[in-house]
């Protein structure tokens, strides 16, 4: 039953699903899709929790947006072939039962599915229960840049990247702003399998690929050093917000799933605050919304006290404000990358009275400057993502692994002796962007003595402070640890094609930065 996005109490579709009731109505999962023999199309793997799928039946087929807000994610589909999938080989069989765990094809039903899908018999629209997407355990951080080699091959190019996405649960594909596809995975080997795909299984097509790079976050050390007043670009509407870092075990518990803004009624999540967290009773049920998605760590809360601030029309502009909050932490102001681990409180607003000067335009703008100026104003930092890595090692190579490691920015956290035997299980960090080739280079440089496994574990802060414009950058040489920060930071910037400069000056007017300035808070 965990497995919904909601699901009603006494619901006799869970409980035919929970019974896996073969007499029930038909009640299916689709949880990927995967490869035809020639790689043009995909079949459907389907898992029937109710019910059976049979040759020739007309099913009810729900994207994974489907809600009652957004119905138009649906389609009547027409399952042509069941089979049961073994290895390398598809037993085409007349149906598959409750319980079994197969593929299914149709005409367009890959085109229509995305990654997951809810296959339900047709005459039970009433009681539609849309299937949450497989969950990630881990973060995919690994990242390359592609394009395709000949600039004729662009449309076909697009066709494979779609494909990918499809194919590969796991695997993401942005667009930047200048016009570059990347895409991210969870390691070099994941992804050496995707750019294989790309090349030859989907497209046999030639493509220029980047160096590896990864996903970053922006977050905070401290509080916001000052309360800046950001005003709308009519000079009509204006809106303070700080940002101070947020409790680690929260951030925890978010990730891990514990606490959830969306799962947990109001009065449950204000509950787990107080009891939880130690956070009193007002702060508790003032909390908004999460982003930059509904699991993401950075929390806006009102803060605002009704005899400042006209609270009706505060939950009026609830909507526009929000979007503005997620927009600010969907891309961050060092290097548009998400914002994580923050907490943002809205301490005063003033809206103008017309309705066309507090307009969505205006407002969303507003929010977003004023989230960006929050953290600017604060110690902002860069987190990169951790490798946890893990190396059965021989006693002789010890001391060779502590250098090698490091060389990388790594560390070693632990040792244990296998009994019996001269090796040793060597634990310890290392970040990913240092990661690449690290394999390799160490089973060579230790005769084929260590072997590491490498698992995303954790952000940890870039060291340095990427608004250091004093800080030196040599070229095409290794910078210092604590530029470190201010390398990442303008490197990404530039691939971007965004300006190298990053300052608090854009995000507020002349004179509040000349009395910054006088204060000696920049």
């Amino acid at each position: 039953g965990d497995v919904y996005k909601r699901q009603p109490p006494n619901s006799k579709l869970s409980e035919h699903a929970n019974n896996c009731d073969r007499e029930g109505p038909l009640i299916a999962f689709v949880s990927k899709l995967v490869d035809t023999t020639d790689s043009e199309n995909f079949y459907a793997l389907v898992r029937v929790l109710s019910g059976s799928i049979k040759e020739n039946q007309l099913v009810s087929l729900l994207g994974e947006s489907y809600s009652l807000s957004n119905q138009d994610d649906y389609k009547l589909q027409k399952i042509s072939k069941c089979y049961l999938w073994s290895g390398r080989y598809k037993i085409e069989v007349p149906e598959l039962n409750a319980g079994s765990i197969g593929l299914i094809s149709g005409p367009g039903i890959d085109s229509f599915i995305t990654k997951t899908a809810t296959i339900y018999d047709q005459g039970i629209e009433d009681s539609w229960i849309v299937f949450r997407g497989v969950d990630q355990l881990l973060s995919p951080v690994f990242k390359v840049a592609v394009q395709a080699y000949n600039p004729k091959d662009l449309n076909k190019f697009l066709e494979c990247l779609k494909k990918l996405h499809r194919s590969y649960v796991g695997c993401e594909i942005k667009v930047e702003d200048s016009g570059e596809h990347s895409i991210f995975g969870f390691g070099e080997l994941y992804m050496d399998c995707l750019l294989h795909d790309l090349r030859i299984l989907y497209g046999n097509l030639e493509i220029k690929v980047s160096d590896p790079m990864v996903k970053f976050n922006e977050s905070t050390d401290s509080l916001s050093k000052v309360k800046l007043v950001t005003k709308s670009n009519n000079v009509k509407n204006q809106i303070s917000i700080i940002a101070e870092p947020l409790d680690p075990k929260i951030c925890k518990d978010i990730r891990n799933g514990t606490l959830s803004f969306k799962r947990d009624t109001p009065r449950n999540f204000a509950k787990k605050l107080r009891d939880k967290y130690n956070w009193d009773s007002l702060a508790a049920r003032s909390v908004w919304s999460f982003g930059p998605t509904v699991t993401g760590t950075s929390i806006l809360c009102d803060d605002t006290l009704p005899d400042e601030v006209d609270k009706k029309q505060l939950l009026e502009l609830k909507e526009y404000i929000l979007k503005g909050f997620q927009w600010a932490v969907r891309e961050g102001p060092l290097c548009e990358e998400p914002v994580s681990d923050v907490k943002f409180r809205i301490i005063n607003a003033q809206f103008a009275e017309d309705d066309a000067d507090r307009n969505g335009a205006q407002i969303i703008q507003m929010v977003r400057k004023a989230c960006h100026s929050a953290l600017l104003i604060s110690d902002v930092s860069l987190l990169e993502p951790i490798y946890h890595i893990e190396t059965i090692s021989h006693v002789d190579t010890l001391n060779m692994l502590e250098k090698f490691l490091d060389k990388r920015r790594g560390y070693i956290f632990d040792k244990e002796r296998i009994d019996g035997t001269p090796l040793w299980k060597v634990t310890g960090f290392i970040p990913v962007i240092e990661s690449v080739g690290v394999e390799t280079e160490l089973r060579l440089a230790t005769q084929g003595k260590a072997y590491p496994q490498m698992v995303f574990n954790k952000w940890e802060q870039v060291p340095g402070n990427p608004l250091d414009d004093t800080a030196f950058i040599p070229l095409l040489k290794r910078v210092p640890l604590l530029s470190t920060s201010r390398d990442f930071m303008i490197k990404t910037r530039r691939r971007k094609g965004l300006s190298e400069n990053v300052s608090l000056q854009k995000y507020v007017d002349e004179d509040t930065w000349k009395v910054l300035q006088g204060l000696g808070i920049i």
